[in-house]
C-alpha cells in the first residue's frame, strides 16, 4: 500500500515548508511514501520533489456540464455573463475543458506518477445550497466519460486513472448500475476508483458517528459486488455532517452578487458539510483492513502545518498505522 497525504501547489500550502528537504523530513516523520498533489493554476510542483509525488489530483470545475453541452441559459444563470464563464474555463468553446484535462494529464505523465484522480460530478451554486439538483447521474457520468475519452485520445499514459465519488450528481458510489455505466463508458484500460470515504458518508444524512459511517461505507462496498474490486484507493477522512446540511437548508444562503461572491457564500457551508477531519477511532482501521487499497491518502483540509500534522497523527493512530 502506498500511503500519502494531500497538498496543493498553492502558496497557502507550500509556505508551510522551507524546501524539498523539509518536505522529505515531513514525510519521514509520518512514514509516508509521498504526496498526492493537486495543481492549481500552473502545472508546476515548485520545489516539491517529483519522486515524492506518486499521485496527482487533477483540478476540477464544480459546474461545467452546461458549458460543455453549449447550454447558454444555465451558463448565464451560474456565471452572470459568458465572459465570466470563458474566464473560468480558460476558453470560449467546450474544447477548453478537454484541453485543460489533457494538459494536466500530460503533466502527470511527465512526473511519472502512479495515478491521477478525476472528479465525476457537476453542481451549480444554487444546487449546492438548495440540494435541488438539475442534472441526473447519467448525464454527468456520460459527459465526464466523453471529456476523458477525448482528452486521452491519441495519448499513451502509464498511470492509473482513478475516478472519485462525490455526493452531488455524477458518481456517488451508492448506485452500482451507475458505477458500471461510468467504468464501461471510459476507454482507458487502467481505470479504477478512488473512494472518498467522507464524500460517501455525505450521501446519508442520518449518520452520526465513525462506527455507523464505516458500516455504511462497507455496505456500499458489499452492494457493488464484483465492482468493488475496482476500488484502488481511499481518500480517508471522516464526514457525518447531516446536521450541517439541515442547518444550511434552514438558514438559506444569499444568492446575490457576482459569481465569485456567490461561490464564496456557498463554500462557507461546503466546508462545514465536507470538513475533511480525521478518523479518531478504530473504524478507520476496519475500513482499510476490509477494502485493502493499493493507495491510501490521508486527505484533510487544514489551516496550518501543525494542524495537518496533528490530523495525520490522529488518523494514523486510529488506522493502526502509527
Amino acid at each position: 500500500m502506498i500511503e500519502t497525504t494531500n497538498l496543493t501547489n498553492t502558496v497557502y500550502d507550500l509556505e508551510r515548508y522551507r524546501d524539498a528537504d523539509d518536505v522529505r523530513a515531513f514525510l519521514r516523520t509520518f512514514s509516508l511514501d509521498g504526496l498526492e498533489v493537486m495543481p492549481w493554476g500552473e502545472n508546476t510542483l515548485s520545489f516539491l520533489p517529483p519522486d515524492a509525488v506518486p499521485g496527482l489530483h487533477l483540478g476540477y470545475f464544480p459546474c461545467w456540464v452546461d458549458f460543455y453541452r453549449g447550454q447558454e441559459e444555465p451558463v448565464l444563470r451560474e456565471f452572470g455573463s459568458m465572459q465570466a464563464a470563458y474566464d473560468r474555463f480558460g476558453g470560449e468553446t467546450p474544447e477548453a475543458i478537454v484541453e485543460f484535462f489533457r494538459g494536466q494529464m500530460d503533466f502527470a505523465e511527465s512526473l511519472h506518477v502512479k495515478y491521477v484522480v478525476f472528479h465525476i460530478s457537476d453542481v451549480s451554486i444554487r444546487e449546492t445550497v438548495s440540494y435541488r439538483f438539475e442534472h441526473t447521474d447519467e448525464e454527468v457520468i456520460d459527459a465526464s466519460a466523453e471529456v476523458l475519452n477525448r482528452a486521452m485520445e491519441g495519448r499513451s499514459y502509464s498511470f492509473e486513472l482513478l475516478l472519485e465519488n462525490l455526493w452531488w450528481p455524477g458518481f456517488t458510489f451508492t448506485r452500482p448500475e451507475m458505477t458500471r455505466r461510468m467504468l464501461g463508458g471510459i476507454g482507458y484500460p487502467r481505470t479504477g476508483i478512488i473512494l472518498d470515504v467522507g464524500h460517501l458518508m455525505h450521501t446519508n444524512l442520518d449518520l452520526t458517528g465513525e462506527r455507523d459511517g464505516a458500516a455504511y461505507v462497507l455496505r456500499q462496498m458489499d452492494a457493488h459486488g464484483a465492482l468493488a474490486s475496482r476500488v484502488r484507493g481511499l481518500h480517508m477522512n471522516f464526514g457525518a455532517t447531516g446536521d450541517a446540511v439541515r442547518a444550511m437548508l434552514r438558514a438559506g444562503v444569499p444568492q446575490d452578487g457576482d459569481y465569485w461572491t456567490r461561490l464564496g457564500n456557498a463554500y462557507e457551508w461546503i466546508l462545514k458539510i465536507d470538513p475533511h477531519r480525521p478518523f479518531e477511532t478504530p473504524a478507520a482501521a476496519a475500513l482499510i483492513r476490509e477494502i485493502q487499497p493499493a493507495y491510501l491518502t490521508h486527505e484533510f483540509i487544514t489551516e496550518s502545518r501543525a494542524q495537518h500534522e496533528a490530523f495525520l497523527k490522529t488518523q494514523r493512530t486510529a488506522a493502526h498505522l502509527a
